[in-house]
């Protein structure tokens, strides 16, 4: 839901190619994993990372890094389980 959200105000604020790419790379992860928190990190975590290398780094970029942090910590059972392989 949070990713979701996030990807609905990534339409108003980042170029649309890096939106398409946050998309693409999405669908790419999640048929790998299975998982879709997997992808959604992931995902999410390439655009900040991308938006710093190709845009700029602004207060954007920050705001970024800030969603990540929030989105690790929101998912943080879900990595644990994971890598612990408990993760169904």
């Amino acid at each position: 839901k949070g990713v979701a959200t996030s990807l609905g105000a990534l339409l108003y604020l980042v170029p649309l190619y890096l939106v398409l790419l946050f998309a693409c790379a999405w669908v790419v992860l999640f048929m790998l994993t299975r998982h879709a928190f997997v992808a959604s990190l992931s995902a999410i975590i390439m655009l900040t990372l991308y938006y710093g290398i190709l845009v700029n780094i602004d207060l954007m970029f920050y705001f970024f890094v800030a969603l990540c942090a929030w989105l690790v910590w929101r998912h943080k059972n879900n990595v644990y389980e994971f890598f612990n392989g408990s993760h169904r």
